[in-house]
């Protein structure tokens, strides 16, 4: 791998890695009233369309950085539609 390479594979784990911390603290808080859908989705189709052309290129390394940021949008994603459901149903009990 050439040193454009290791530099661009670790700016793409830093931007993959900048989602750890707010999953963590919605897991904590347990709540996502203030957290926009748009964000995770919008993000998802972006890594999605990243996947696509990382996968065209035969990146290999891009391409599983792709996957593992999908997943990461993913989790996200599926904690604010979670949070959100929950404090949905309890304000209606």
């Amino acid at each position: 791998m050439s040193l454009i390479e290791w530099i661009g594979a670790s700016g793409i784990w830093l931007v993959e890695a900048s989602y750890l911390p707010q999953i963590w603290k919605l897991f904590r808080m347990k709540e996502a009233y203030e957290f926009s859908f748009l964000f995770p989705a919008l993000n998802i189709a972006g890594r999605l369309a990243g996947l696509v052309l990382s996968i065209q290129h035969g990146s290999a390394i891009f391409t599983w950085f792709f996957i593992v940021g999908i997943a990461l949008r993913f989790v996200l994603f599926a904690q604010v539609i979670y949070y959100r459901a929950k404090a949905h149903r309890a304000a209606f009990d």
